[in-house]
């Protein structure tokens, strides 16, 4: 298998994509080497590893050029019924809308993922981030069931603390994780009892 091309790129590929999130910790460009790091794993054939890959990159662009990536990947997930990817895809499109002030379109995408989370799995997409993105659109919309999915949302989060996280580590879990911490927020802002 070593002299494999393919697998000669893919593992180039991921090596590449470990250096680019390495080099982003200094405060270094992720998108040049991640893109790079793409272009060897889509050489390699590896389809679901590279869009994975270039979502991650999608994150870390302008919202206007991120949106662009992200639909494109949304869409072909979708045609290809990879719906764990179209999550994911679909996740950060509806992010991007957001950012760029396209709150209706941002709705439609976040909702497109609760639907598909009742059947499938995220790939390589905490799942607070997928309800947290749905909480903001529902937010900017001014929508009805903003409080009762913020509900739900937190009952998930407290629930993982409580089931599956070791009593030492849940403060840390809650409050140093991000997406927890801004999941807790914006509950405390709305009212709800958080622990």
């Amino acid at each position: 298998a070593s002299d494999n091309p393919n697998a000669m790129a893919q593992r180039q590929g991921n090596a590449m994509l470990e250096q680019a999130r390495c080099l982003e910790a200094l405060g270094r460009p992720f998108v040049a080497v991640s893109e790079e790091a793409e272009r060897l794993l889509e050489k390699s054939g590896r389809f679901l590893t590279q869009r994975l890959a270039a979502l991650e990159r999608s994150s870390r662009t302008a919202p206007k050029s991120g949106l662009k990536i992200a639909l494109k990947i949304s869409e072909e997930a979708l045609e290809r019924e990879l719906f764990g990817l179209a999550t994911n895809a679909l996740t950060r499109t509806s992010q991007h809308h957001l950012a760029l002030g396209q709150f209706g379109q941002a709705l439609e995408r976040s909702a497109q993922v609760m639907s598909l989370l009742e059947t499938y799995d995220l790939d390589q997409l905490y799942r607070g981030e997928a309800l947290l993105a749905h909480h903001r659109a529902l937010e900017a919309n001014s929508h009805r069931e903003t409080r009762a999915h913020l509900e739900r949302t937190l009952e998930w989060l407290l629930g993982i603390a409580d089931h599956h996280v070791p009593p030492e580590f849940r403060a840390s879990f809650l409050n140093r994780n991000p997406i927890n911490r801004a999941i807790l927020t914006a509950a405390t802002q709305a009212g709800l009892k958080v622990h």
